[in-house]
């Protein structure tokens, strides 16, 4: 198996593991819903490219403002129409899944 498919099954089995244990263990604990950001993800931007992108060592993100920068810019591109909440939802799901920048400061 090659780089690429050893780490792709890491992801995979991570996301596994996070939403095995995201739903709790308690009886009647409800799963825990996804994010607003992490459904327009999913639906748009994996048409392209997979979440490889966001963790290689040449990444071009280096900021939270540079994350929301490259999500506006291809919800433009895309022309999806996003609104400034849905392209901050999509950055603040990719700042914690991916970048493990610290929450956006609103105001």
């Amino acid at each position: 198996m090659g780089a690429i498919g050893r780490y792709g099954l890491a992801v995979f089995l991570g996301l596994v593991a996070t939403a095995v244990g995201a739903g709790g263990t308690e009886r009647g604990a409800p799963v825990a819903a996804s994010s607003r950001g992490e459904l327009l993800y999913e639906n748009h931007c994996t048409v392209c490219h997979e979440s490889v992108v966001h963790v290689r060592e040449n990444r071009k993100v280096k900021s939270r403002d540079d994350l929301r920068g490259w999500v506006a810019r291809w919800s433009s591109e895309r022309k999806l129409n996003w609104s400034n909440d849905e392209i901050n939802d999509v950055a603040d799901f990719l700042a914690r899944r991916f970048y493990k920048f610290g929450k956006r400061e609103k105001g």
